[in-house]
Formats: C-alpha cells, structure tokens, sequence
C-alpha cells in the first residue's frame, strides 16, 4: 500500500497477536504516540528509546544481562544483593553512603568525606574524625600484612616530595623485627627484637600533667602489683627527682636529687642539713656507712676520696686526699697535694710533713757569744742528725717560727768553752720565746771547777712545753759568755706535739 492506513482498531480475526512488518524490517510509528497495554511486550532484539523512559507501580526490574546506564541511575535508597536481602549500598540521607551487612552498618563515608567503620559518629572533632573505627565490643583493631622481608609503614605527610612526603611514620621491618618511630622525617626511636629500646636522635622528655608528677616505672614481671617496681619521679611539689621503690603496698623514695643538684639518699630534703655538707647526704633509722670497694683480696689498687678545686691540672684535680692503698694496708692523708699523715697497716702513725727540726754545731761557725745572744746552730743538712720538715728554722737568725698554732716541745744542749776556775755559770743559757721565758737549763750550777769539768768544758741543756700561735719564734739564748764547740754535743730541736 502506497500510502498511509488510517484505522482507530486493528484487531486479529483469529487468536491473540497481531503481527506487523516483515521479519527484516521494522515498524516507525510518527509523531506523538503512545503505545498503551494492559499486557506484555516482547521485544527480541534492543529497544531504543531516545526520550525518558517513565515507569509507574513498578515492584521489580528483572534483566536477565546486565544492566547499562549511559548517564545517571537514580537510586532512592539501597542497592541490595539479591537472595541476601540484609546486605546493601544505601544512600540514607544526603551526601551519604553507607554499606551493610546482615542488616547492620558497618561503613559510612558523611557528608565531609569522613570514613567511619562500625559506627555513626566520628571521633575528636579536633584532629581524629577524618577516620573512625569502632567495635561495640571486644577487641577493635587494624593490621597491615606484608611478607617476612618487607615493611609495613604508617606515613604522616604533609607534602608530595621529599622528606614531606614521611615526615612522620610508624613502620615495622619484619626482616629483623625492628620497630622504628620516626618525625621530622627522621628515626627517633628503635623497638629491637630483644626488647631494646634505643632513642636515635634528641632528649627522652616525661611531662607529667597540669600540676602533677612525671614519672617512669620499671618493673622486673608485668603485673600490676606494684611488686619488683623502680620510680623515677619528677615531683611537680618541690621539683625534686625521685627514685623510689615499692614496698608493702607503697612508694618508699630512696634517692632524691633537689633543683640545686643535692643529693639525699634515704632523706627527702639535703638542703635541710649544714651547708657546708648537704651536698650528698646519706640518712638511715640506724648505722649508716659508704664503701669504696677498689676490688678483690689482695689487690693493690687504691680507693681514693679527693678534693680538687678546678680541673686545670693535677694539683688542681688532686688538691687533698684521703686515700687507702691496697696490698700494703695502709692510709694516707693528704693536704696542698701533699702527704701530711700516714697510718701503716700496724697501726703506726707518721707525718712526714709535721713541723720538726734538727740543727746542729758545724765547724767553722761563729762560736763566741755573750749574754743576751741568740745562739745560731748552722748546720741543718737532711740526713739522719739535722732536719727541717718545714723549713721553720733560720740559720742565719738561729730561730724556729712556728708554721702552726698548737703546743711544741723543744730542747736544746750546749757544749760551752772558754771557762777558768770559778767562773760564774749559773742558768749559763735559757730556752725562750717571743712570748717570754721557757726553761732555764737543767743544771743550775752556780761556778765552773776545774777539777770536775775537765779541757775548760762545761755542757747543759734546756727544755720545755710550749704553746704558740702561727709566727711565734723560738731560740736558745746565751746568758753569760761562752764559746761552743763539737756537733754531737750541740744541738736545738722541736717539734708539734698537736
């Protein structure tokens, strides 16, 4: 038919379909049509539609292919799996996507692109919202699995290149099980497989809370009993660092160190003792003692105790001592870096630097004196007969000056000449001082005899206490006219008592 066909009904004669077109053709229809049933189409082969395709009282879609959206697919609520009617993608409110399984929701990604696993509302609205995981109960947790030989890493970053890139992380080296914290960039802190702990770069810094103490705790098992605790304790009252153990079910400090540097062992407060010794101090309820332990039986180290007063030198390092010498048992003393006192392991006590003297007659001197001189002995060599520890005596004055206050014994003997018979030779000589008269000698003979005192020579001596301050001078003085003569018979001697 050449032109168009023009009917309001097409009905079959005969059964149900109406067929239109050939098999290889199609079927046009023009301008605005609607095709209207109450029954089904089947449409073999691809339906095209070039406008909206509007559904109405439309339960189920079923396709047995797939599905394809060339633009958007508009979705109410949920996409669900079909036989499992309990698991779904749903868009419960705007800017929202959730996932479900067995009815519950178990991810959501909000409105402000924040992850949350297990719950409905995010973390601290501060610095840890943008990912929330959470168990309503039990244990909660993440892992992240490599294999034996690589690496596992959490990265903070705050770049896209260079070291911003792992400005700070977390990572695990499974090739030697080591844990390695890290920021700026940089390793901090190593967790080695033995346990180890190593702090790669920078201070180990506790900072306790507002007003409150900072504290480290060791403990030799892992409960939480308190037993087997060490407490080092910043303490907010005070400023002190305390070291405390547990016992009994409470803290016990045994060591504490004050903001001046001062020590207390078994005492809270140094400062509280003298001055002059609240450096270190060391208090206890009953004895209390320090040992230097300078190794086993028989050696011959030394424990030492110094006082220095710089580090410029030795003598600075080593300015006094006290000091025991292993092996030969004995104690020495020392001031100005010298040895001042000694005890052997017999129980002897010396000093070679105590204040003694030794002068004696030397042949060639001058030998003739009158009364009121002051008798000079000359002959001071450091030998077995004649000393002077300190240099306290003068020969060219014939007096001893004492270096200390304290109380001195001396003694002096002459052997005088240039006597005849019946000379006056009473108190020929005296022991003296610059703070008056001594001793007058032992024999108080009133004339030289000649019968008894064979050559014309005539010896007696003089000794005595005395008790002087620094700088007192002592001296044998002449008190009638006389010659001296002979090294074993004169001599002036003294010496520190104490």
């Amino acid at each position: 038919m050449a032109s168009n066909l023009r009917v309001d009904t097409i009905l079959p004669s005969t059964g149900s379909n109406v067929a239109i077109g050939t098999a290889s053709g199609s079927v046009t229809f023009i301008g605005d049509t609607d095709i209207s049933t109450n029954g089904d189409i089947t449409i073999g082969g691809n339906l095209g539609i070039g406008g909206t395709l509007t559904y109405e009282d439309v339960t189920n879609i079923d396709s047995v292919g797939i599905i394809t959206a060339r633009s958007d697919l508009s979705i109410a609520d949920k996409i669900i799996h079909t036989g499992d009617t309990n698991t779904a993608i749903r868009f419960p409110a705007a800017d929202t996507i959730t996932a479900e399984t067995a009815g519950s929701e178990r991810l959501r990604i909000d409105s402000s692109g924040r992850i949350l696993i297990g719950t409905t509302t995010e973390g601290s609205t501060v610095t840890g919202d943008d990912f929330t995981l959470n168990r309503a109960s039990g244990n909660c947790g993440i892992t992240i699995r490599t294999n034996n030989s690589s690496t596992g890493s959490l990265v903070f970053s705050d770049g896209t290149s260079g070291t911003a890139e792992y400005t700070g992380f977390v990572q695990y080296q499974h090739s030697g099980d080591l844990l390695v914290l890290g920021n700026a960039g940089g390793e901090r802190l190593h967790i080695r497989a033995d346990g180890r702990t190593q702090i790669k770069s920078g201070d180990f810094e506790v900072i306790g809370g507002e007003g409150g103490n900072a504290e480290i705790r060791l403990t030799a098992d892992e409960g939480d009993d308190g037993a087997d605790y060490w407490r080092f304790q910043s303490a907010a009252s005070g400023n002190n660092l305390n070291i405390a153990t547990y016992a009994s079910g409470a803290w016990v400090d045994k060591v504490s160190i004050d903001t001046n540097g001062k020590i207390g062992i078994g005492v809270a407060s140094p400062s509280s003792f003298d001055v002059d010794g609240d450096d270190v101090v060391i208090s206890t309820s009953g004895h209390t003692g320090m040992t230097i332990n300078s190794g086993s039986a028989g050696s011959t180290s030394r424990g030492s105790i110094y006082f220095a007063e710089g580090t410029a030198g030795d003598a600075d390092k080593t300015r006094g001592a006290i000091q025991y010498q292993h092996g030969t048992d004995f104690m020495r003393f020392i001031t100005n870096t010298v040895e001042r006192l000694r005890i052997s392991s017999a129980g002897y006590v010396t000093k070679p630097a105590h204040p003694t003297f030794c002068a004696r007659y030397s042949s060639g001197e001058a030998n003739s004196y009158s009364s009121g001189d002051v008798i000079k002995l000359t002959l001071v060599a450091g030998n077995y007969l004649t000393w002077d520890t300190t240099s306290s005596y003068s020969v060219s004055t014939g007096k001893f000056t004492a270096p200390v206050a304290g109380v001195y014994y001396f003694e002096g003997q002459l052997m005088t000449t240039g006597h005849s018979n019946g000379d006056n030779i009473q108190d020929i000589m005296q022991l003296t001082s610059s703070n008056g008269l001594i001793s007058h000698p032992r024999q108080r003979r009133s004339y030289f005899r000649s019968d008894a005192d064979a050559n014309g020579y005539f010896t007696n001596s003089a000794a005595g206490l005395t008790k002087l301050s620094s700088g007192d001078t002592v001296w044998l003085k002449a008190v009638r006219t006389f010659g001296v003569t002979n090294t074993n018979y004169c001599y002036f001697t003294g010496w520190l008592i104490g």
